[in-house]
């Protein structure tokens, strides 16, 4: 299988490779990132559902399984080429919604309310696997279940907001993709300053309010 270099993996499927454990690379132009994105998206849903128990799989049989999706935007519209990515790359791996899956799609608006009571109610209608799509997303999912498979996207920090245990073994029953590591952050000022001779001052802009940015500003200011 072939990794996507702009993500670090999270999982405990075993058919799923191991993250890469030094660089983490990004895309240089918006549609190449915005390709890599998708493709590893759509590796990642394929290899979740393989992984799924074998008991589970059993009592599938004569129904169609249902995806439980929770965006962040107000619209599928808004979501745009995530959106589209979905649906494209369920339809490449050879699934097709109402023929032999059922997609629940969910839009809560950026509306924290909404985020909650849609997440439990894709909970309470037993979808076969839950997806949660940003960070403002994963934290509802995996709050509303701890036995429905979830699948969180782009999640900036998923150890330090508690989504997983670690990136290397994740445990119970969240897995998903990084696009961004926070144990690099030392890494990379380092290339930073091989790269600009006499380096002193470098500046980072975040949202003090944001758990995920706060964490990630104070490992950078203990790795300056």
């Amino acid at each position: 299988m072939t990794q996507k270099r702009p993500f670090r993996r999270t999982t405990s499927a075993n058919c799923l490779p191991n993250a890469p454990s030094q660089v983490l690379g990004f895309a240089h132009c918006k549609r190449c990132r915005g390709q890599m994105q998708r493709r590893a998206l759509m590796r990642l849903l394929g290899c979740a559902a393989a992984a799924w128990p074998q008991a589970t799989l059993a009592q599938q049989i004569g129904k169609n399984p249902r995806i439980g999706v929770l965006w962040h935007a107000g619209s599928a519209e808004e979501e745009g080429p995530y959106y589209r990515g979905l649906i494209e790359g369920l339809t490449d791996l050879g699934y097709f919604d109402g023929r032999n899956i059922i997609l629940e799609h969910r839009f809560p608006n950026e509306t924290p309310d909404r985020f909650r009571s849609m997440a439990a109610e894709l909970v309470s209608m037993k979808v076969d696997v839950l997806v949660g799509v940003g960070s403002q997303t994963a934290p509802y999912v995996k709050n509303a279940t701890k036995t429905i498979p979830i699948i969180f996207v782009f999640s900036p920090d998923p150890v330090g907001t508690k989504l997983v245990v670690s990136l290397a073994r994740p445990g119970g029953n969240a897995t998903g993709l990084t696009n961004f590591a926070a144990d690099l952050i030392g890494k990379r000022l380092h290339f930073l300053k091989l790269t600009i001779q006499n380096l002193s001052h470098v500046g980072l802009l975040v949202n003090p309010e944001h758990s995920s940015c706060a964490a990630l500003h104070q490992r950078d200011t203990s790795c300056s």
